[in-house]
């Protein structure tokens, strides 16, 4: 996919396109474009293996044209590159697929209670994954894509608030050879607990007993008796 643009300051190379991300395939000959103008424009392209990671300078020659070629391989889903003038590209994500999407990981049944914050996963193989998690109200057979930031990602964090009780998600994934759409799950609340109440605890009245009863050996009774006369 290429972007038009009109980056760059006056004196310097402006950025006309440029590729904004790579659906490809493993083993396929994939180009990176950047289009510039200016006085000489140079090209340097970069990459790194995740957002975290740090950038890698590409030094062979085809790292200082304006089209970087690459065969991608699996290993290589997830990647990012840009390319530098006198002004960096935006960054490239790079999507690799080997085979069509397969669910390996179905979303969970979920309850919990309003003003929380859950979380829905999916997992899946298959290369080159795009996700797009979709809701459907209850009163609704109408399939919309989720609102929440976290929408395109494997895992959904959705604010459990009283308009979502009821909802139905699932997660759409998709890549170059086809899609797969993940179960269907609902969210419930837990039955409210009833509020505890404090109660007038009434002192207990004193509970009298009878003085005990000794009863004596027979024989002690006929020596007090004796002691008597």
């Amino acid at each position: 996919m290429l972007s038009s643009g009109n980056e760059g300051s006056s004196t310097g190379p402006i950025i006309l396109n440029q590729t904004l991300d790579v659906d490809a395939i493993e083993g396929e000959q994939t180009t990176l474009v950047l289009e510039a103008i200016g006085a000489d424009p140079t090209y340097q392209w970069y990459y790194r293996t995740s957002a975290g990671s740090d950038w890698q300078m590409i030094t062979d020659e085809e790292g200082t044209k304006a089209e970087y070629t690459v065969i991608p391989s699996r290993e290589m889903d997830g990647w990012q590159y840009r390319c530098f003038g006198e002004t960096y590209s935006d960054v490239i994500p790079l999507y690799v697929a080997y085979k069509s999407p397969v669910i390996t990981g179905q979303p969970g049944l979920w309850r919990g209670t309003l003003g929380t914050k859950t979380r829905i996963s999916v997992v899946a193989d298959g290369g080159g994954l795009r996700y797009q998690w979709e809701y459907r109200q209850a009163d609704s057979n109408e399939w919309r894509p989720a609102e929440e930031a976290s929408g395109t990602s494997a895992n959904l964090i959705i604010g459990f608030t009283e308009d979502k009780v009821g909802n139905a998600y699932r997660c759409v994934v998709s890549n170059v050879f086809g899609t797969a759409v993940s179960r269907t799950v609902t969210l419930t609340v837990w039955p409210s607990l009833k509020p505890f109440q404090e109660k007038e605890i009434k002192p207990i009245s004193p509970i009298i007993i009878d003085p005990p009863i000794i009863i004596r050996p027979l024989s002690q009774m006929r020596a007090k008796d004796n002691t008597l006369r």
